[in-house]
């Protein structure tokens, strides 16, 4: 069995390099299931892929090939990070954290986000460890609606050594961590993911605020702007307004919200109703931003 980095069509990872334990374990994910509880053993295969040091021969051929074809070429997951394997319902990859304290790392604000994901995660590097401190959103918390006073439970104290056993975590933990040095770690994850995430301060543990969390899904803001610029002269007042119509539908609120301040800027019968119907919106800050331009411009 061979493994080709995401995106990366000339590195394959191959039988030459012996990964017998990441053989059984792409084999696993690999089975058909959608989520990791749906996976027998799965806990135990991410573990002995983990111990088995198989990821050092992974990542000696991803330096190796990084000679001849530039890191942008490669699909990196977050951070110094990059993809071992990946389908259609499940990423692992390999994460580097650099917990050396420096001037630039102490200014600047601390703050830590929810985990976007359901996965498994270890230290697989010798001679470090990893501190994690987890918390969880009060139960029933709309996670769609940002709420500066919510404050986070405490559920568990972690301390990772070099060759403990990995970490199950779920979609909606936030999580502390503290590490000195240079710290690799293993990250099994599903790929669904929650479309947005809420950062923390650290220190306070409150909400500070809440962003898009993928990439594509922060293109429709772009989207929205550019439709906003082009209306009346690359594009017709009447095709701009239909855009941002079928915009102002989209599931996530913040997509809806920056639709209706576009709208604000387009004269016209169609989008002076739309802004009508936004007041009917279920998010509060949709209901209001159309309120307030309804207002603004006398409509």
């Amino acid at each position: 069995m061979s493994f080709r980095l995401t995106r990366a069509p000339s590195l394959v990872l191959s039988q030459d390099l012996q990964l017998p334990n990441l053989a059984r374990l792409a084999e696993s994910l690999g089975s058909g299931a959608s989520r990791l509880d749906d996976i027998p053993n799965i806990d135990r295969l991410f573990d002995a892929f983990a111990r088995s040091r198989e990821y050092e021969r992974i990542y000696i051929a991803y330096l190796d090939s990084l000679v001849s074809r530039p890191p942008s070429r490669f699909d990196q997951t977050i951070g110094s990070s990059f993809s071992v394997f990946i389908n259609e319902s499940f990423l692992v990859a390999i994460q580097l954290v650099d917990g050396s304290p420096t001037d630039q790392q102490t200014s600047r604000p601390k703050t830590i986000a929810t985990t976007l994901e359901n996965g498994l995660q270890a230290v697989i590097n010798r001679g470090s460890t990893l501190t994690i401190e987890e918390y969880r959103l009060p139960s029933g918390t709309d996670v769609s609606v940002f709420d500066p006073d919510i404050r986070l439970i405490f559920s568990g104290h972690y301390k990772m050594e070099p060759e403990s056993e990995s970490h199950r975590y779920s979609a909606g933990s936030v999580y502390l961590t503290e590490q000195s040095g240079l710290v690799c770690i293993l990250r099994l994850r599903e790929v669904a993911t929650l479309d947005f995430q809420w950062t923390f301060d650290s220190t306070g543990l409150t909400p500070l605020y809440h962003s898009v969390s993928l990439p594509s899904l922060g293109r429709f803001e772009t989207i929205i702007d550019l439709i906003s610029s082009f209306a009346g002269e690359r594009m017709s007042l009447d095709t701009a307004t239909l855009h941002l119509a079928e915009l102002s539908k989209h599931r996530l609120h913040f997509v809806r919200w920056k639709a209706v301040q576009s709208l604000g800027s387009i004269d016209g019968a169609l989008a002076t109703d739309i802004l009508k119907s936004m007041l009917d919106d279920p998010h509060p800050h949709v209901r209001l931003a159309a309120n307030e331009i309804l207002i603004a411009t006398d409509r």
